[in-house]
């Protein structure tokens, strides 16, 4: 083993909630920007909040399998 198991599960568990949170900031950004226009731009504003909804389901089973172990 290179490493352990231990190691190997924060090690991923830290990236997927590094990634979440630059897609949070990223997403978060996008709706802030097309709020005013949301009307023109419903599409991209609607995937943007679909965006954040599956973050956050992401990394509540992140979270939650992180705990079951």
């Amino acid at each position: 083993m290179i490493v352990s198991n231990a190691v190997f599960l924060w090690f991923c568990t830290s990236m997927v909630l590094g990634l979440a949170v630059i897609w949070t900031l990223w997403d978060g950004s996008l709706i802030r920007k097309l709020w005013s226009t949301r009307k023109e731009n419903h599409d991209e504003f609607f995937g943007a909040l679909m965006g954040i909804v599956i973050m956050i389901i992401g990394v509540t089973g992140v979270i939650l399998h992180h705990q079951a172990l």
